[in-house]
């Protein structure tokens, strides 16, 4: 290799065909300006794999340039990112170069000078940043056993970095599924950061946000081989004073065991949420609880001990002090005819169990005069809801966030981490109407959640709940349920696939290459299929989730396929089958007896990639076939089995909508609100 190199820039893949995307040509086409200055190399690993971080550590080894940077070809960066580089490192001699990080899309105008807050939410891995070869090479040497990982903050913590202002180019790991499971680590570290008595305020929120992150990775897994000790070091090196004001509220139950940890005692006692009848107290303790009012959350296997998280029902105990307004409890005064209510589903689209509650709740509660639908004013819902007599108010702006810090409860098929000034959804009443009834596994995501109502459909769903929200779970149904209806003259079959966590890392070439792209576009391409349509005078109608529209385009659309982009109630009173892969909007249908399937044709795999883990058995419990196969979907669409075996189904529905007054689910939802 050319000592005279500059820079090389090391691209990472788990699949050789990704080298073919937008921004591997435009690494590649600057070669032509600086040929000299530039090498590049490849790494076929899988990120996340046990080997990578050996394999990356040998691929810098054989380095010979000046610096180096690793990239990914799921992440993006801004159009000017190697030749700002390249141009910046000719006339200067650096121990790092930084670019601006981010999550998900880059925006038009990022470079901003960085507060604490930005630093605790940066993403602090070794991609995109520019490294001094020789000086990290150094690093490694006097630090052979740390996780990859921690390789960014850990160079900085050795060389006595303390403040970094980023250069004015752009660069994003194109995906945030790592806050919802945390971050893992390889099993051979021995400690988790190098000691460094010099760490400015920014060092330490990085080390903060990281331990947060690997202790959620923990408290899902429940086990870990590290000892209790290993954080306690970490924790006592950070000297932050009022750690909450720098963290989340996605973070309480994390930072819960990071106090934990720096408490002598073996428990620690936190208030989690205030209900309208009881605290909520979360115990972290290596003992046994043993009482009736406790419910075990967690039991963590560390090294040296194991650490339990119980959830207690407290007898409610008023503490408003207008000094303490963290604390202060905004839903200490009564609902009534003057208080203010905000409904809200998605943040750009209605049509959900919010838009159903609040239409119900307008018209039969008219003395309520200050209730309120929250939405972006760009939505394509704004004007019909308009017209509906919606009292809407703009979603994010300074009314919006007046009204919150007014209101007496927040009701939502969505949640969002709202807060203003001190008040969030831990200290003031929020109801969660769910988008959907949850057949996955989701404890995790259920027990971080701070709600006043949980609602659940049926008894199957309500008894799993309880058990993480013994209290706050009501069995009534969903709110949309109501409005649905269903249509004997219907010429529409309904294809309603959910999404893929890992499809978010992937740009369009990749999307067309995965398995997920060619099971949906080969079916709804089939030619059986195509000439069974054609003959019956019907229509396949596709709904996306929302989180794949942006893709649509690139499915083979014919004539007897649909893109729609109507409200989920419209296609499925209009449908006279629906089908899905695993999602539960399949349920609705279900609801108002039109028959339901599954085509799960990566069932080997797809909960391998998900944030949750299986607990409905689709063949045992399914209110609808489950087939594998497009060659089995097809000849069921085609001979229209769904007709013959609805008694087979019949008794699952009414075992899965147990205790559901279907004819009173807004009735009995407002009541319940309103009781708060």
């Amino acid at each position: 290799m050319n000592c005279e190199v500059l820079l090389t820039i090391i691209i990472t893949s788990m699949n050789k065909e990704y080298f073919n995307n937008v921004q591997y040509k435009q690494i590649i086409s600057k070669k032509l300006k600086y040929s000299n200055l530039f090498n590049v190399e490849f790494l076929y690993e899988d990120t996340n794999s046990k080997d990578f971080d050996i394999k990356l550590k040998e691929c810098i080894n054989k380095i010979e340039s000046k610096y180096f940077l690793v990239i990914d070809t799921k992440h993006i960066f801004t159009k000017d990112y190697i030749v700002e580089i390249i141009e910046y490192l000719k006339c200067r001699d650096i121990y790092l170069l930084e670019p601006y990080k981010f999550l998900g899309d880059i925006p038009k105008n990022f470079v901003k000078e960085l507060l604490p807050k930005d630093y605790y939410l940066k993403e602090t891995s070794i991609f995109g940043v520019i490294l001094n070869t020789n000086m990290f090479k150094e690093f490694l040497v006097a630090n052979e056993y740390l996780d990859y990982g921690t390789w960014y903050i850990n160079y900085r913590l050795y060389y006595s970095i303390l403040k970094i202002t980023p250069y004015r180019i752009g660069y994003s790991v194109n995906s945030d599924t790592f806050i919802v499971n945390g971050i893992d680590y390889n099993e051979g570290i021995e400690s988790i950061f190098i000691e460094n008595t010099l760490s400015s305020l920014e060092l330490r929120l990085y080390k903060l946000r990281y331990i947060v992150l690997m202790l959620r990775r923990i408290k899902i897994k429940e086990q870990t081989y590290l000892p209790t000790y290993a954080f306690m070091n970490v924790i006592k090196d950070l000297k932050i004073e009022d750690i909450e004001k720098y963290t989340l509220i996605t973070d309480k139950l994390e930072l819960g065991l990071i106090n934990y940890f720096n408490n002598s005692k073996n428990n620690y006692e936190m208030l989690y949420k205030k209900l309208d009848k009881y605290d909520v107290i979360f115990n972290i303790t290596n003992n046994d609880m043993k009482f009736n009012s406790f419910v075990k959350l967690y039991d963590i296997k560390f090294l040296n001990e194991n650490v339990k998280i119980f959830k207690e029902y407290r007898e409610l105990k008023v503490t408003n002090d207008i000094q303490d307004l963290a604390n202060f409890e905004y839903h200490f005064n009564k609902i009534s005819k003057d208080s203010i209510l905000i409904f809200m589903d998605r943040s750009l689209n209605a049509d959900d169990n919010a838009e159903h509650l609040y239409s119900y709740f307008i018209k039969n509660y008219p003395e309520f005069k200050n209730a309120y639908f929250a939405l972006h004013k760009n939505s394509k819902d704004w004007n019909r809801l308009k017209l509906k007599g919606f009292k809407l108010l703009e979603l994010w702006s300074k009314e919006f966030y007046e009204k919150f810090y007014l209101s007496d409860a927040f009701i939502s098929s969505q949640i969002y981490n709202i807060s203003y000034k001190d008040k969030n959804l831990a200290n003031s009443r929020f109801v969660y109407l769910q988008h959907g009834v949850m057949l996955n596994d989701m404890k995790d995501w259920i027990i971080s959640k701070y709600c006043d109502l949980f609602i659940a459909t049926g008894e199957l769903e309500e008894n799993y709940l309880k058990k993480y929200n013994l209290i706050e779970t009501i069995n009534t149904g969903l709110p949309r349920f109501e409005n649905l209806e269903k249509k004997c003259d219907s010429n529409k079959i309904l294809f309603m696939p959910t999404w893929r966590f890992e499809l978010n890392k992937m740009n369009d070439l990749q999307f067309i290459k995965s398995g997920y792209f060619k099971a949906l576009n080969n079916l709804i391409n089939n030619r059986v299929l195509l000439n069974y349509l054609e003959n019956k005078d019907l229509e396949l109608v596709i709904k996306l989730h929302p989180n794949i529209i942006k893709r649509s385009k690139l499915f083979n659309i014919s004539e007897r396929v649909i893109l729609s982009e109507e409200s989920y109630s419209e296609l499925i009173s209009n449908s006279k089958f629906v089908l899905t892969d695993y999602s539960s909007v399949v349920i609705d249908a279900a609801f108002v007896d039109i028959p339901i399937g599954y085509y799960q044709f990566d069932k080997e795999s797809f909960f391998d990639n998900q944030p949750y883990n299986q607990r409905m058995n689709f063949e045992n419990e399914g209110l609808g076939v489950v087939l594998y196969s497009e060659d089995d979907i097809v000849d069921y669409l085609v001979n229209e089995k769904y007709y013959d075996d609805r008694e087979k189904y019949k008794g699952r529905n009414d075992k899965f909508f147990k205790g559901v007054d279907k004819n009173n689910i807004n009735k009995n939802i407002i009541e319940r609100i309103l009781a708060l």
